[in-house]
């Protein structure tokens, strides 16, 4: 395995294990660009909040109110993740604003969001943005689970991440809830080399990213990785935010 390869997994465990700032939600600070929003977002399997900053930032700029979720992605399956983590967050946005609060993922934080999803419903204004997400199962997740380390290096999270009878895929029903999906089409990483269909992001493939309900959908030129810290994402996040679809051109 590539020494860089290498470095990014310890990286990433280590963020895992040592955990990131502490979930705090926060105002923008210029009172006239206020908005009566609120957005949770949510990051991905081994991240922390830190990995979200840069979207954080652009929505703090743009008037929202911000709780950027920091939850054990390792350490617990995706119904107990939504339930001990994303639906205080969600609470917390709710409590600070009269407005909608809107859901913003990032990889597998995506599942998380359609679980809690599958009993509460929105406000009627709120929008759902996923980046990457898995909705149709990770390749990756599948062909490796059987290892002997998985859980320990991946956690149970990432094992349901399938349609198959292992996984909870197959059990969720479509959101109610407007949903726009960005995905990434620049694969890197050897991960990716002939496990996964084609075009992918080095991670998810284009294929598993969709959902039948969405009602958008934007490929850019991104990986896995690099979504999450691209100014053309963000603005297209807000654009979804504030009009229910993606910017066109």
């Amino acid at each position: 395995m590539p020494n860089r390869h290498i470095a990014g997994l310890l990286a990433g465990l280590l963020l895992t294990v040592l955990g990131g700032c502490s979930t705090t939600l926060k105002h923008p600070e210029a009172a006239a660009t206020a908005r009566d929003e609120c957005v949770v977002l949510l990051h991905g399997l081994w991240r922390n909040n830190l990995a979200m900053w840069p979207l954080e930032d652009a929505l703090l700029a743009q008037g929202y109110t911000v709780v950027n979720l920091d939850y054990p992605s390792t350490s617990m399956s995706i119904p107990e993740l939504a339930e001990q983590y994303l639906a205080p967050a969600v609470e917390q946005c709710d409590e600070a604003v009269e407005g909608p609060t809107h859901l913003v993922s990032h990889s597998m934080g995506g599942i998380v969001v359609r679980w809690y999803l599958q009993t509460v419903a929105l406000h009627p204004e709120a929008r759902v943005v996923m980046l990457s997400p898995p909705n149709q199962g990770n390749e990756l997740a599948v062909h490796f689970r059987d290892w002997p380390l998985f859980d320990l290096f991946v956690g149970r999270a990432a094992r349901q991440l399938s349609m198959d009878e292992l996984g909870i895929l197959g059990q969720l029903q479509p959101l109610r809830s407007p949903t726009g999906i960005i995905g990434g089409q620049r694969a890197r990483g050897w991960l990716s080399l002939g496990l996964l269909p084609t075009p992918n992001d080095g991670t998810v493939s284009v294929e598993s990213m969709r959902l039948p309900e969405m009602q958008d959908f934007l490929l850019v030129d991104q990986s896995h990785v690099s979504i999450r810290g691209s100014a053309l994402v963000h603005e297209q996040v807000i654009h979804f935010l504030n009009e229910g679809q993606f910017k066109s051109g």
